[in-house]
């Protein structure tokens, strides 16, 4: 037997996606503990690319208002932010 692990949300607690999974996919269901992000060792990367990222645009942005210029790379800066997490 196949067994579905999901979250608490609530799209997947419906009526139409409960009976689609036990009746016509016949798998049992196992419900998760909701989410919490402060147990997610993705979320702490993110959060540590995303402090680079308003760093480096805060300065760019100053650096760009002083000498006049009109544009931004937000690819770069978010690319670099990546690169400086690993």
């Amino acid at each position: 037997m196949i067994s579905l692990f999901y979250d608490g949300l609530a799209v997947h607690k419906t009526k139409e996606a409960t009976a689609y999974i036990d009746n016509i996919l016949k798998w049992k269901r196992i419900l998760n503990v909701g989410y919490q992000s402060e147990d997610n060792p993705i979320e702490i990367f993110f959060s540590f690319v995303k402090r680079k990222y308003r760093a480096k645009f805060l300065k760019r942005s100053s650096e760009l208002y002083v000498s006049g210029e009109d544009s931004l790379d937000i690819s770069m800066l978010v690319e670099e932010s990546f690169e400086e997490s690993k």
